[in-house]
């Protein structure tokens, strides 16, 4: 039987603008960029005690900055909407994990983008979507932005990255058909654990290892290369943008090899399991290890765990993390025996209970399984008792 759901979808279109276009951009990109800083220097002005921001009208007629009249005011009031929910998250005492001061945002350095919302998004009467001050825009991309009702696009963020290319990130209502699935714990066949790793990128509970690609190892020399060419250029010179551009359109290949990596081995996980188990990894304490913090940032285990999630919560998979301090190599998956120490260097040990060889990747994932089928069958058991359905 299939069922519908409604999900909130972002896509990527690049944007090819005209010179006009780009005159306009470029002077929204510099107006919500003051804006911001304005909002931020108020912020983190301990001087004063009873902190106003003024509005975008009081900045354009009493501050006198006429120059903010350049560009859509649609744009400038979304910036304004960032900027609160920013202080929001940074008060927010539930928040897990603790953000720090807004920064202020300089040019050449910060992403440029703007956001338009509401009046800023319309709808011509022969069926084309444009935006406010920009008119209509040239997109490529896999979706058709014209094809959208006008109802389900919630924003459009155009966004300019250092290799200078435009981008337009569609937030839209989607509605996803998928089967109904038959949610069994007992069913064996349908759930998988996965171990993450950096000689292999990911090793399941059936005994399956995924290469690592090492996309930015691959691409080290060309880098490095590029890095001590840009240090002999003069700073602000021709040949220093160009070198640069090389340089940044190089980062951009290796981002995009590695986010369609991800979703390759996503969307097979996806489609042939409904219960997936996944350690709780603390990366950001990880890549303080000088010796493997470059190899744990190539291989970008949060990026892979984010685009799983979203992908999890869209067709209705389970997706458990199990507790980041749970013993998962060190634990033989027969007997349940715990050995004392095991050091990276060791791929292969034997348990001193059962004498059972054990890989220790393979182990580990066998193990994930297991203790993720008994956190998720103790979750379950505790909402049947309080009366809570489960459908």
């Amino acid at each position: 039987m299939a069922i519908t759901k409604t999900v909130l979808k972002r896509t990527n279109l690049r944007v090819y603008p005209t010179k006009a276009q780009e005159a306009v951009l470029s002077q929204s990109f510099g107006n919500s960029r003051f804006i911001w800083n304005y909002y931020v220097a108020i912020f983190r002005n301990k001087d004063i005690t009873n902190k106003i921001y003024p509005s975008i009208k009081e900045l354009k007629e009493i501050h006198g900055f006429d120059f903010l009249k350049l560009s859509s005011s649609c744009c400038q009031q979304q910036t304004i909407r960032h900027f609160q929910q920013t202080i929001k998250q940074f008060f927010n005492k539930k928040r897990k994990s603790k953000i720090g001061l807004p920064k202020f945002k300089k040019k050449g350095v910060s992403k440029d983008s703007i956001a338009f919302s509401g009046s800023g998004i319309y709808k011509t009467k022969s069926g084309e979507i444009r935006l406010l001050s920009l008119g209509k825009l040239k997109l490529r991309g896999e979706i058709d932005l014209n094809s959208l009702n006008r109802k389900q696009i919630k924003t459009i963020t155009i966004t300019k990255d250092k290799c200078n290319h435009y981008y337009a990130s569609i937030c839209y209502e989607l509605e996803v058909t998928y089967e109904e699935r038959d949610f069994k714990l007992k069913d064996k066949s349908k759930s998988i654990g996965l171990d993450l790793g950096l000689t292999h990128f990911l090793i399941d509970s059936q005994g399956k290892k995924i290469d690592n690609p090492k996309f930015l190892k691959q691409e080290l020399e060309k880098l490095k290369y590029l890095d001590r060419c840009l240090s002999r250029k003069k700073n602000g010179s021709n040949s220093y943008k160009k070198c640069k551009l090389k340089r940044a359109k190089l980062f951009k290949s290796i981002t995009n090899k590695r986010n369609y990596f991800f979703h390759c081995v996503s969307k097979s996980l996806i489609e042939n399991f409904d219960f997936i188990y996944i350690e709780d990894l603390s990366v950001k304490n990880m890549v303080k290890n000088r010796k493997l913090s470059r190899a744990i940032s190539d291989v970008s285990w949060s990026k892979f765990v984010s685009i799983l999630s979203y992908k999890c919560d869209w067709y209705r998979v389970s997706l458990h993390k199990i507790n980041r301090y749970f013993a998962s190599s060190k634990t033989c998956n027969l007997c349940g025996y715990q050995i004392d120490k095991l050091s990276l260097d060791i791929r292969e040990w034997v348990c001193p209970d059962c004498g059972e060889v054990h890989d220790r990747d393979i182990n580990a994932a066998m193990n994930i399984l297991k203790r993720g089928e008994f956190e998720l069958a103790q979750i379950q058991n505790k909402k049947l008792s309080k009366g809570v359905c489960l459908t």
